[in-house]
């Protein structure tokens, strides 16, 4: 943005580990609005580029500039009508190496609710490209993503942290493949509407199942998380007295419901699986349980309540800590060479200065060698008294060029004064 401000990288952060979830939904941008936050970043003096990160899990803004985040925190404060103190008491701030770390943490999905979720990697690319497309995100910025991004598939390629999964609902997706292969084409059935089976929804349909429909006592209920996936798949709501009937026509049944006893009972599933050709997966996610535990006796229906999967869930979150040290080490290689890269930048400058001058005093004392037609020792007091001018001249750059070596402009003005 050619602004005159520091080259410092700096993170100003609010996720699922550190921010009161009533915070985190007034923190979501749409992009239309993660632009705009963006342009209004970017009008601080103090700011040069920016970009904002928003997921279901965090809200991030990516910061270019010095002893910026007073005035961030001003400007999120006044877009979004929460208090300044809300805003900072719920954040995470984190600058240079501390930054860099982090979102290359985060393209890891090391900082994920799911550890190894690949997701993120999408919605790192579309932030960037957001703030790209307006010239928001320019050389520091794209140099920073093109890094983490570089990281993250480092990590997803050289570990198997993406492997086990670690949450309940991307168990079920992986049950659901483990009976039903392709998921393509397959029919869901949701039992009432909780907030982890809305969460197994997403994941589901993610893997291609395409027939959602949505029985819930409350109709209501029933149709806000059908309404969700409307544009992705086929949807339907059904009245509870046709349960049985559903678990015929549908290949997976995710039930979640507040019933104190259960509602999904084995007579009926022996009933609609005898109708059917294909095996019918139930996955009960309620407490107290949904489904009849002799379920399991019935020929051609696989049962598992949030007991089993919990079991797979802590199993694999001990067969995955190898793997998340192994990514950890990666990331912190790749933020080493990274911080090194920004200081071989100035030795390449530094070099460019000096190197620069001596050919100008070379050049010089040659000249006036030859005009005043000497040789010898007078020769060579030419090129001493050229060099030592030379020198003197170059020194105040290099203590300028030394001092203020994190500020954009007097780096950007030296590196292009000064190319080899």
């Amino acid at each position: 943005m050619g602004k005159g401000v520091d080259i410092e990288f700096v993170v100003i952060g609010w996720d699922h580990h550190k921010t009161a979830v009533d915070i985190r939904e007034r923190l979501a941008f749409s992009d239309t609005e993660a632009e705009n936050m963006v342009a209004q970043f970017c009008e601080l003096s103090a700011v040069s580029e920016a970009v904002v990160l928003s997921t279901c899990n965090r809200t991030e803004c990516y910061i270019v500039g010095n002893a910026v985040e007073a005035a961030c925190f001003q400007a999120l404060s006044e877009c979004r009508s929460i208090p300044v103190t809300s805003l900072q008491q719920q954040s995470y701030c984190l600058s240079q190496a501390d930054a860099v770390r982090h979102i290359m943490r985060v393209a890891s999905s090391l900082e994920s609710m799911v550890l190894g979720e690949y997701q993120i990697v999408h919605q790192l690319k579309n932030a960037w490209a957001l703030s790209s497309k307006s010239g928001y995100a320019a050389r520091h910025l794209d140099r920073l993503f093109h890094a983490a991004l570089t990281v993250g598939k480092h990590v997803r390629n050289d570990t198997a942290i993406g492997k086990h999964k670690s949450s309940v609902a991307s168990i079920g997706v992986d049950l659901a493949k483990q009976i039903h292969g392709d998921l393509a084409g397959k029919r869901l059935l949701v039992v009432g509407a909780g907030e982890m089976a809305e969460l197994a929804v997403t994941h589901l349909i993610e893997q291609g199942v395409s027939e959602l429909t949505v029985l819930n006592r409350s109709q209501e209920r029933a149709r806000q998380l059908a309404i969700h996936h409307v544009e992705h798949i086929t949807i339907d709501t059904r009245e509870w007295s046709e349960l049985e009937s559903c678990m015929e026509e549908h290949d997976i049944l995710i039930t979640s419901t507040a019933a104190p006893v259960p509602v999904i009972k084995a007579d009926a599933v022996r009933r609609a699986v005898h109708k059917r050709a294909t095996p019918l997966l139930i996955i009960d996610l309620a407490v107290p349980r949904d489904a009849e535990s002799s379920i399991t006796d019935v020929d051609n229906a696989f049962l598992f309540n949030i007991d089993h999967l919990d079991t797979i869930v802590s199993r694999n979150q001990s067969l995955r800590e190898e793997d998340v040290s192994a990514a950890e080490k990666i990331v912190e290689t790749a933020v080493q060479r990274f911080m090194k890269q920004a200081d071989n930048e100035l030795k390449d400058l530094i070099k460019a200065i000096i190197s620069q001058h001596t050919a100008t005093a070379q050049a010089e004392a040659q000249a006036l060698i030859h005009k005043m037609d000497v040789s010898g020792a007078e020769a060579e007091a030419v090129n001493y008294a050229c060099k030592r001018l030379a020198n003197k001249l170059a020194n105040p750059l290099l203590d300028m060029v030394k001092k203020y070596a994190d500020h954009a402009q007097v780096r950007e003005i030296m590196a292009e004064s000064y190319q080899e």
